[in-house]
């Protein structure tokens, strides 16, 4: 399926970026910055709330279609293989960003003295996970797979699982799930990506819901990106971990065969 493989994840960009503009118009009209509360519920979010659920019905019907008509190579280095270097460049860009922002949250996080032992794991799992996505797309390249890409797949989901439970510890005790509902669900669709990308490596395709995964988080994704009193380096990691989404579901598309009966 080479024709047309990058228009999944384009066209939830570009729904993310509507996303975006309902998000930012929400929060002008009905966040207090003061208390940190949503004031009243109107159109705008319900429109928000409409619009994600819209989005997710369309990209799980495009990716039924996808695994009727098209199979996956259940080897990872045929999943993800790539006849240029294009790839494993955006890749490893990819993680210089995912480096940098944990950087700026580590150092951030040192210096408004609420520091503990749980941010050193965060930081050494997110640096762990920009390593593993330069390691897996090095290892596809190479048309090797092996032990090396099942330990390092499974990096990527442990940090955002680990990442969802300190999110909510941090926000459980906010009083509105306006505020980082779509932060939650930006993470877990994250994190079903990972999961789903990995299961490559131990020969257990899953095209359809790997794809779904990383649609969802490249949507989710964006729409946060309007969330204000989130630190900027957070709403960028974000934006930086949904475009390696795009890449990988991208490739994957690409990489689909269609089924002879």
């Amino acid at each position: 399926m080479r024709k047309n493989a990058f228009l999944l994840p384009i066209s939830a960009i570009i729904l993310g970026i509507g996303g975006f503009l309902l998000r930012r118009s929400e929060l002008a009209e009905v966040y207090d910055p003061a208390s940190g509360l949503f004031l009243s519920h109107t159109g705008i979010t319900t429109a928000l709330i409409l619009l994600s659920a819209a989005v997710f019905i369309y990209c799980l019907i495009l990716c039924v279609w996808i695994g009727k008509r098209y199979v996956s190579p259940a080897e990872f280095s045929c999943a993800f293989h790539q006849k240029t270097p294009a790839y494993l460049v955006l890749v490893i860009l990819v993680a210089a960003g995912w480096l940098v922002c944990t950087a700026l949250q580590f150092m951030d996080r040192s210096s408004d003295g609420t520091f503990t032992a749980i941010d050193i794991v965060f930081a050494l799992l997110s640096i762990l996970g920009a390593v593993a996505v330069v390691a897996m797309a090095a290892a596809a390249k190479r048309g090797k797979a092996g032990g090396g890409a099942m330990f390092w797949s499974l990096i990527p989901p442990i940090f955002t699982c680990f990442w969802i439970v300190l999110f909510y510890r941090e926000h459980a005790s906010t009083p509105a799930l306006l505020k980082y509902s779509f932060t939650y669900l930006a993470i877990a669709f994250s994190t079903l990506a990972f999961y789903y990308n990995a299961s490559y490596a131990y020969g257990k395709p899953a095209a359809g819901r790997a794809t779904l995964s990383c649609m969802m988080a490249i949507f989710f994704s964006a729409v946060i990106a309007a969330d204000l009193f989130t630190p900027l380096y957070v709403r960028i990691l974000f934006l930086v971990i949904a475009a390696y989404h795009a890449l990988n579901s991208g490739l994957l598309i690409r990489n689909l065969r269609k089924k002879l009966f």
